[in-house]
């Protein structure tokens, strides 16, 4: 199985990796983002609301990694979700992140 290490930026800061088994942005979003989209819809959410509350998510988060501030994985993962709807919105660029191929190493 193939391991892959996501290496997610926010205004051009690295807020953090996070190793996955696929270097698709979709399957992430379908795992992991589309059910919350889902749910606010269902909540009776428009799309701008939507934005609005996974952008402030994700400028808390930054403003927490800018000020050197741990940054919890449950937080982390809660960023991903928010950062793959902004994504999914088109609010993001698909370049402001990279899946890089982890390597074993052979001694």
């Amino acid at each position: 199985m193939k391991k892959y290490k996501l290496h997610l930026y926010y205004k051009n800061e690295l807020i953090g990796k996070y190793n996955t088994r696929t270097d698709d942005w979709n399957d992430m979003y379908n795992e992991m983002t589309y059910a919350i989209i889902k749910q606010g819809f269902q909540s009776g959410h428009t799309i701008p609301q939507q934005i609005k509350k996974f952008k402030i998510y994700c400028e808390a988060i930054y403003k927490q990694k800018i000020n050197c501030e741990k940054i919890r994985h449950s937080d982390f993962y809660m960023f991903l979700t928010c950062y793959f709807a902004l994504v999914k919105y088109n609010i993001i660029s698909t370049d402001n992140f990279i899946f890089i191929k982890k390597k074993k190493c052979v001694y």
